[in-house]
């Protein structure tokens, strides 16, 4: 039961965290910066492609390392909770971001520092999944989560739309500089704190198994062997390159289309939210159907 109940609160971090992914960086925020921050919608366009690459960049260089500490030291938790507060932290300050092109960079750096926070965090959370399920039902589990985090991510802009963007909202905000949409930030911050917090209260963590030294040194070397070991499968290399591609690219793809659909047809942030609810429940229907 207690293990039951540890699976389930693992699963609702993924229900918090997604709310970043969607509002932030792929859908609201992202069109708010390229209309409203940047210079010009295609600097914006630019400089947010830019800013994802380097903060995948970041994820990548230090991913192994941070993945081998996570499998070797034991306790993932800590690890999660200053990732966690990393990222909430960062959503939380775009509050101060008003839409002037001087506030473009801090911004971008704000957005930047907030994936690296997630995705951080989520090698730490990943692993915590071995120790819950047992070999035959982790892919189940995986797919419950992914599940909780589309629904997550849907209900935080679906909350966003009805309390601030909307044209009749519940908190009406002073819309010449755009508090609705840097409120919805607030909220995201708010939304991954608080749904996170079962987790880290139910969630069983690994004991302490490694110095983080030991855990990082060795890791370097297994990754070093791995690497050679890739580089003499091409097709690997090849599936790899495209896997990294594509996981990168989606959130951008759907950022410019939002950012496309705000310049062409005129949409503001209600219908652009609107529209990203629509895509995220056809996508979901779609996954149901044919997956």
């Amino acid at each position: 039961m207690k293990q039951s109940v540890g699976l389930v609160c693992w699963a609702l971090y993924d229900w918090a965290n997604t709310s970043f992914s969607t509002v932030v960086q792929t859908f609201l925020f992202a069109t708010y910066f390229t209309e409203h921050l940047a210079p010009s919608s295609t600097d914006g366009t630019v400089w947010w492609a830019a800013m994802t690459a380097v903060a995948g960049l970041t994820v990548a260089v230090a991913g192994p390392v941070l993945g081998s500490i996570a499998d070797r030291a034991g306790r993932r938790k800590p690890w999660i909770a200053g990732f966690t507060i990393l990222c909430c932290t960062a959503t939380a300050a775009l509050w101060f971001v008003r839409p002037s092109p001087h506030f473009a960079v801090p911004g971008l750096a704000l957005v930047g520092i907030g994936i690296v926070g997630l995705e951080m965090a989520n090698v730490f959370y990943n692993a915590i999944l071995g120790d819950l399920a047992p070999c035959e039902r982790v892919g189940r589990s995986s797919g419950r989560a992914l599940a909780a985090g589309y629904l997550g991510g849907l209900a935080c802009m679906a909350t966003a739309l009805l309390l601030f963007v909307d044209d009749d909202p519940w908190r009406p905000l002073e819309r010449a500089t755009f508090r609705h949409v840097r409120a919805s930030c607030v909220l995201v911050a708010v939304w991954f704190a608080t749904f996170s917090a079962p987790m880290f209260l139910f969630t069983p963590d690994t004991p302490r198994r490694s110095s983080t030294g030991r855990a990082v040194r060795e890791g370097w070397e297994t990754l070093r062997q791995k690497w050679r070991e890739v580089g003499r499968d091409r097709d690997l290399v090849r599936f790899l390159v495209a896997w990294m591609l594509s996981a990168n690219g989606l959130s951008t793809l759907f950022a410019f289309g939002g950012v496309y659909a705000a310049g062409t047809f005129g949409l503001g942030p209600s219908e652009t939210l609107r529209l990203a609810i629509g895509l995220n429940v056809a996508a979901a229907i779609g996954a149901s159907v044919f997956g």
